[in-house]
């Protein structure tokens, strides 16, 4: 199974930036967990819309940094 292993090799040094970056791949580890450990097809939805809606927040963000 895949997961994003975060770690400082990641980060850019831009707090927020590297804290949104952390967030999304834990959405994106959740998703793959819901998806190996779950046949819920509602959680796996609700987590994928909360990972593209905090994806669209964070790249508006970013572009104005």
């Amino acid at each position: 199974m895949y997961h994003i292993q975060w770690g400082p090799e990641h980060q850019l040094g831009v707090r927020v930036i590297d804290q949104d970056h952390e967030r999304l791949a834990d959405l994106f580890n959740a998703i793959i967990e819901l998806r190996v450990n779950s046949e819920d097809d509602l959680a796996i939805g609700k987590t994928l819309d909360d990972l593209l809606s905090f994806a669209g927040e964070h790249f508006s963000h970013e572009e104005t940094l």
